[in-house]
């Protein structure tokens, strides 16, 4: 993921786009290639965080932002003020919740092993009721 970033960002950086294709090239280019199979990542949270920040810095003149603003706000949505940068982690995380909303309880290979990983789950932890309406 942080070759495909740092090659991608290095043929924006040679070439003299304005912010807006910029922009555009993030979200149609960018983001499909390095996040395309994100939900089947074996990776952490923290780790995927950590992945695109050197990226993203480099990125941030060709986008028309100050380097020098804080990393937090890079990868915050803009309804929050921040800059907008896809977040990995997030990435990841709505992917994998999407991959269990549509095989959960399907008849797949896939659907049957997460109905007996939730099983397991259910035995292991030896509660009466659902565990996941537990605190």
């Amino acid at each position: 993921m942080q070759k495909q970033a740092h090659e991608w960002v290095a043929r924006i950086k040679a070439g003299d786009l304005p912010r807006r294709l910029t922009w555009l090239g993030i979200r149609s280019q960018l983001w499909p290639k390095i996040g395309y199979g994100i939900g089947c990542t074996t990776a952490s949270f923290a780790q995927l965080s950590q992945a695109l920040r050197k990226p993203y810095f480099n990125l941030l003149p060709a986008c028309g932002v100050n380097r020098n603003v804080r990393t937090d706000f890079r990868q915050l949505p803009p309804g929050f003020y921040g800059i907008g940068l896809p977040h990995a982690g997030i990435e990841a995380t709505v992917a994998s919740l999407n991959l269990l909303i549509q095989h959960y309880g399907t008849k797949s290979l896939l659907g049957l092993q997460l109905q007996a990983s939730y099983e397991a789950m259910f035995l292991e932890l030896g509660l009466s009721t659902n565990p996941l309406q537990e605190s």
